[in-house]
């Protein structure tokens, strides 16, 4: 579950200012960070690709920037007529976190969304996390995370 308050949000081209901090000693020598506003627009772009249509975005910082915290509501594709029809205040939502200091791996999870009461709060199922490593492609990471929640989502 994680848990975006309405106060303290970012846009996307806020994310896109914050740099990425230098490697702590604690973290591996091939740790690599991820830039926020990268992996933001990374995101919408390429669920846009897979068919989804952006309903609504939510973008929040901790820890001096250095964690990240978002999630994208979406509408399906046309062709999931199965899942078309939202439960009554409860939408279809891709939600991420990623920190920037090495407290945890970027992380991708799908599921819903409660909206009646604008609190943010996404309970859903883990799709995948990965480790922050030179070898680390976001493209790649989020097209695996988006595969996984198309196919997990299919046949509803």
């Amino acid at each position: 579950m994680l848990y975006i308050p309405d106060k303290n949000l970012k846009t996307r081209e806020e994310l896109r200012l914050i740099r990425v901090p230098i490697r702590k000693d604690d973290c591996g020598e091939r740790w690599i960070g991820v830039q926020h506003g990268y992996f933001a627009d990374q995101l919408v772009s390429r669920a846009e690709a897979c068919g989804f249509k952006l309903k609504n975005e939510k973008w929040m910082t901790q820890a001096g920037d250095t964690d990240l915290l978002g999630t994208i509501d979406v509408y399906c594709p046309e062709n999931w007529a199965a899942v078309q029809s939202e439960v009554d205040g409860v939408c279809l939502s891709i939600s991420v976190r990623n920190s920037n200091i090495g407290r945890y791996p970027l992380e991708v999870a799908s599921g819903g969304r409660h909206i009646d009461t604008h609190s943010g709060i996404f309970a859903g199922h883990f799709v995948m996390g990965k480790k922050h490593t030179r070898a680390l492609k976001i493209e790649r990471v989020i097209d695996s995370a988006l595969f996984r929640f198309v196919n997990g989502w299919e046949g509803v």
